[in-house]
């Protein structure tokens, strides 16, 4: 049987054929622009674009939440004003850090950006930075003169399917969605401008790459540590020092516009937990630990935070670490939000710990709080057996 992909890829080879390496627009796009020429390496990319599009949009990465899918829409059409019709946004289940638009206007923020984003000011200039790439036909000119190729095999790796196949894909399309540095740094400058423009703090809007940078010295990974960035699929765009140093020269005044952090925490509230288990799965600690501490500064969300990094304790279970685990669920079971998987971590090192009492005790508050959890019958066997 063949691959389910062979179909689209033969389908789409003609895209890649020599004679799309003709003349392309560039300069900054109008809002009106429309590709007139069908044989130019814009319309090669566009038209791959649009194939991409569509099966990125049918991926099951794709998070249709309506509530944070309207906001972040929402926040986008603020920044990019009158070219909104332009524009598609998709929020995409990956936990990494980056984002990218593709020639045809199709936008990809990526979860493991929204998670560290602190604030609608930060997302704010996330959104503008790319759309500056796309108003200045960054694309365009940066794959004029390249192999179109590799766009084929970004589209191979979504019409697969799975997480395995859409890291590979993500990777891909970094590649697609770099730039050089002077496009990096007027991208910068615009989002910068445009963050501004809406009154936003242009101080507090440049902290992300802050504490992107602080969160990297943390990592458990030697790479990742001594690399420019958090993740191999952000190492295309370039060093961010001297990036962060020409942005705060730009930004125009003191620390005295809107931050919406209080906004930006209530829309990405819902996703904190598995977002954060999916950034454990990545296995890398001194990140994801550096990530908790930063998001519990807000003072807000110290249930599940607190859960979280008793979670990778958890898992990490190196030698101190169970206690560090246990501390971590006490401390976050005394905030509302605390989620009902904490009792039951909390009941299992007690158990663990031969503290039968208080290892019931913390089962019997987990039932409590998931009545219809699907271990009810192992809990109650457990607790049954602790008490005897």
């Amino acid at each position: 049987m063949a691959p389910i992909w062979e179909p689209f890829f033969f389908d789409i080879l003609p895209l890649f054929l020599p004679e799309m390496n003709k003349f392309s627009h560039g300069g900054q796009r109008s809002a009106d622009y429309k590709v007139t020429d069908k044989g130019s390496v814009e319309a090669g990319l566009t038209m791959q674009s649009d194939r991409i599009e569509d099966e990125l949009s049918k991926s099951g990465a794709i998070i249709d939440d309506p509530s944070l899918n309207s906001y972040v829409k929402g926040l986008t059409s603020k920044i990019v004003d009158e070219y909104e019709g332009q524009l598609r946004v998709y929020l995409v289940e990956a936990p990494v850090f980056n984002a990218g638009i593709l020639p045809n206007g199709a936008m990809v923020i990526y979860s493991g950006l929204m998670l560290r984003a602190e604030s609608e000011a930060q997302l704010a200039l996330v959104l503008g930075h790319e759309f500056g790439h796309y108003l200045e036909n960054h694309s365009i000119e940066r794959h004029a003169a390249t192999s179109n190729a590799r766009i084929g095999n970004l589209a191979i790796g979504l019409a697969t399917g799975g997480y395995v196949g859409m890291m590979g894909s993500l990777v891909v399309l970094s590649q697609l969605m770099a730039f050089s540095r002077d496009q990096e740094i007027e991208s910068d400058v615009i989002g910068l401008q445009k963050v501004e423009s809406l009154g936003y703090d242009g101080n507090n809007a440049i902290q992300i790459w802050k504490n992107l940078a602080e969160e990297r010295g943390k990592s458990t990974n030697d790479k990742v540590r001594k690399n420019t960035t958090r993740s191999p699929i952000f190492s295309t765009h370039p060093n961010s020092a001297d990036r962060m140093e020409i942005m705060e020269q730009r930004v125009s005044g003191a620390a005295s516009g809107k931050t919406g952090h209080l906004t930006y925490r209530a829309q990405i509230r819902p996703f904190l937990q598995p977002w954060l288990a999916a950034e454990l799965s990545q296995r890398d600690y001194g990140s994801t630990l550096a990530l908790i501490d930063r998001l519990s500064g807000q003072d807000t969300d110290l249930g599940v935070l607190g859960y979280m990094r008793g979670r990778v304790h958890a898992v990490r279970n190196d030698e101190g670490d169970q206690q560090k685990a246990l501390q971590a669920y006490i401390e976050g079971s005394s905030h509302a939000d605390a989620p009902a998987q904490l009792w039951r971590d909390l009941g299992d090192i007690y158990e663990e710990q031969g503290d039968s009492a208080k290892a019931v005790e913390a089962f019997q508050r987990y039932l409590s709080k998931a009545p219809n959890a699907e271990d009810r019958s192992l809990i109650e066997f457990m607790i049954t057996s602790l008490e005897g």
